[in-house]
């Protein structure tokens, strides 16, 4: 399948939820033909649930049968006048609470699927993500990481610009300025909080304040 060439075009690995495959599997949902799925429902509830209240209310029977002695009662009836047995009654606010119960389930299903299925990445996917690691390891980036092995890509394609920011590594600001002129260690019954310090160079002093080598805050 050819790619797209347009620059716009959003072209990242989408999280694919359970109920996408078996939309295309089985050609229900808006994956498939049928073009009926969870996301098509859901914005449709608000309209079909109305209707089925409507539906209910129309009938409006005169007479109903009592669950146990089976003789006819009023529909308003809570208790039959034959047996005194008691009869359930399903209210309009009852239904409205169960649907409304329904729709939030299955919200929350579609919800716990989406987030815990995997990202599915074709071979094409594969191939070119692989493309485009060699050229970036050719780079001048790339290349300050294969003598780092120790720092994120992310590391390395700032660092190649000399930049500063809350969370570089400490060997990062070595490998800019050097040793640092100073290393201050404080306890305030938190353990150890570094400030390393550079007389010649601002912002000068930078800290480490859980002692993980990357650094917190700077001035």
């Amino acid at each position: 399948m050819a790619r797209s060439t347009n620059p716009n075009e959003d072209t990242e690995p989408r999280v694919q939820p359970l109920f996408v495959g078996l939309c295309r599997e089985t050609g229900i949902g808006p994956q498939g033909p049928a073009g009926a799925g969870l996301s098509v429902f859901m914005p449709h509830a608000g309209i079909i649930y109305p209707v089925i209240l409507f539906v209910m209310e129309s009938k409006n029977p005169t007479k109903k049968l009592c669950p146990h002695c089976k003789q006819e009662v009023d529909p308003k009836a809570s208790r039959c006048p034959h047996c005194q047995g008691k009869i359930p009654q399903f209210t309009k606010t009852k239904v409205i609470g169960f649907g409304i119960f329904i729709v939030l389930m299955i919200g929350m299903i579609n919800s716990i699927v989406s987030s815990s299925t995997p990202t599915l990445v074709t071979a094409e996917d594969a191939a070119q993500q692989a493309a485009e690691f060699a050229t970036w390891q050719k780079s001048p980036a790339g290349l300050l990481c294969a003598k780092h092995t120790e720092w994120l890509r992310k590391d390395c394609d700032r660092a190649i610009n000399k930049d500063i920011w809350v969370g570089m590594p400490l060997s990062v600001l070595v490998y800019y300025y050097g040793a640092p002129d100073s290393d201050n260690v404080s306890n305030y019954g938190r353990g150890d909080r570094h400030q390393y310090c550079w007389d010649r160079y601002n912002p000068s002093c930078f800290y480490d304040n859980n002692g993980d080598g990357r650094i917190e805050s700077y001035n």
